[in-house]
């Protein structure tokens, strides 16, 4: 009861010092220390982001935290199972944001400029406008190594927040995203 008091009170605070504390509470090495209070402890977290963005630096830390105990909502949606909708919409759109991001970053890198840069503010002000909900990546081989040139630390440490493209030409790449009820696929090189 204490714990989920604490959650409460969280929402007030919206500083990585109150969230290093709420964690150090939560979790007991790798485990959950309140099981039960897991919907209080995700929407302490997400639910003060819903109108505004928190610092690049504070983002990062609560996906990834909140990925280390939960995984990806998009692939372990049973581990956010309680969780309220509003606060599974928060860190979806923090996922689609970083996706989309992280395809237009490689793509820079391997697609034609005169193509490409109207191509991302095109998707960029769709984001902004809260249009694109979810969004998935798959690289071909051509981007896969940009990726590995782009984010070394990351293809060194065995991360990948993408899927791998086959059946499609090697400088070919493809972002999936959400839109209310339809899926859009953007390709590279199409």
């Amino acid at each position: 009861a204490v714990f989920v008091e604490m959650c409460h009170l969280q929402v007030t605070v919206l500083d990585r010092k109150g969230y290093d504390a709420l964690f150090a509470l939560f979790k007991d090495g790798d485990q959950i220390r309140f099981p039960g209070a897991t919907r209080e402890f995700i929407s302490a977290c997400l639910r003060p982001w819903a109108k505004k963005e928190p610092s690049a630096d504070l983002k990062s830390f609560l996906m990834e935290e909140l990925k280390a105990f939960f995984g990806d909502p998009r692939i372990h949606r049973a581990k956010w199972f309680g969780a309220d909708a509003p606060d599974i919409k928060i860190i979806l759109r923090w996922l689609a944001q970083e996706q989309l991001q992280l395809f237009l970053d490689v793509v820079d890198k391997t697609a034609v400029d005169r193509m490409w840069s109207y191509r991302r503010a095109f998707w960029d002000a769709y984001f902004d406008a809260d249009v694109i909900t979810e969004a998935w990546v798959a690289f071909g081989p051509d981007a896969l190594f940009e990726y590995g040139l782009l984010y070394p630390d990351k293809k060194q440490k065995g991360e990948r927040e993408f899927g791998k493209l086959s059946g499609a030409s090697r400088d070919q790449s493809v972002l999936l995203m959400k839109m209310g009820d339809h899926t859009i696929a953007e390709w590279s090189h199409n």
